[in-house]
């Protein structure tokens, strides 16, 4: 069975296409610390630029969320800061996404994404799927 590492984008389309049965997929995988202010980002653009969420429902999605990251294995990026640097500017791709291929290139994990310019920038190193091929 393969050990998979999710970005931000592919946890919070489970979390929002499978609902309670999100933790199946995400426990005990993989994501990389970077995932809790990438996920804060995009649930913050939804209150103020989409204006799909009120203040409070944000701030309850944002708690479940947290709930079911902190039953993955968090990947720490401290010591790979130059390795990931260095392939963030050989796939032209941004600091945050070359993480994500970092890690799962080094723990030898697929790699989930829904972020195109990610996916398509993995393809050639390791195994990619999009979340609603898991």
């Amino acid at each position: 069975m393969n050990a998979y590492l999710f970005d931000a984008s592919s946890i919070l389309n489970i979390v929002k296409n499978l609902k309670e049965e999100a933790l199946d997929v995400l426990e005990n995988n993989y994501t990389i610390n970077l995932a809790y202010y990438e996920i804060g980002n995009a649930i913050w653009k939804e209150v103020v630029l989409f204006r799909t969420l009120t203040k409070d429902e944000a701030i309850q999605f944002m708690m479940d969320l947290i709930n079911i990251i902190q039953k993955m294995n968090i990947i720490c990026i401290q010591g790979d800061l130059n390795e990931i640097m260095g392939l963030a500017i050989e796939k032209h791709i941004t600091f945050y996404d070359a993480a994500y291929l970092y890690f799962a290139m080094k723990k030898g994990l697929v790699l989930v994404t829904n972020d195109k310019k990610l996916f398509n920038a993995a393809k050639d190193k390791i195994k990619v799927l999009n979340s609603r091929e898991i």
